[in-house]
């Protein structure tokens, strides 16, 4: 399951610019606009509406940069896994309707 587009959303918003000054591109492969926006029916994940800070407040170090690009990264791993997964269960998804249909049309053969 993804992250629903907010998240990816706030989380460009508040480290983007940080990541920019530190010399660091948001991830290729962590494009917002891919992901889904969340609505009724949608599958997708989102935050708790407040996250602990434990009283920190942001720093712009590159080793805080660095240290939090390593959450983000494993997320993109695991992200790009689930997409692995989801392209593979839709291709077999796929095949089997292919093999119901062959089956059928044997079962029961058009007449010409």
């Amino acid at each position: 399951m993804q992250p629903c587009r907010k998240v990816c959303d706030r989380a460009q918003e508040s480290c983007g610019e940080l990541m920019e000054r530190n010399g660091y591109q948001w991830p290729e492969g962590l494009r917002c606009e891919t992901l889904p926006v969340e609505r009724h029916g949608t599958l997708c994940v989102t935050p708790p509406e407040t996250i602990d800070t434990d009283g920190r407040t942001p720093s712009s170090t590159a080793a805080d940069v660095e240290s939090a690009l390593g959450p983000i990264r494993d997320m993109l791993e695991r992200l790009q896994r689930i997409a692995q997964l989801q392209e593979e269960n839709m291709r077999l998804q796929q095949e089997k309707l292919r093999l119901e249909i062959q089956l059928l049309q044997r079962k029961f053969p058009r007449e010409q």
